[in-house]
């Protein structure tokens, strides 16, 4: 298994993949409060997400996971 593959045609490490899901978790733990600051009531949909967003917006977890690699 591997962690992807950068520009270098290596693959990542697998534990840095792993580090990236922890941090994705961690974000939508702390995503209301992000959203509140800005006032951000709603997500937009995947594929709006995959559009051009505005400065100020917060993405959702699911949006994240998605750009992923696996």
């Amino acid at each position: 298994a591997s962690g992807g593959w950068n520009s270098s045609g290596r693959s990542y490490p697998l534990s840095w993949m792993e580090i990236l899901y922890k941090t994705i978790d961690a974000y939508e733990k702390d995503l209301p409060n992000l959203m509140k600051r800005s006032e951000q009531n709603s997500f937009l949909t995947l594929a709006e997400e995959n559009e051009l967003q505005r400065i100020g917006y917060w993405p959702s977890a699911s949006y994240l996971r998605n750009r992923v690699m696996p």
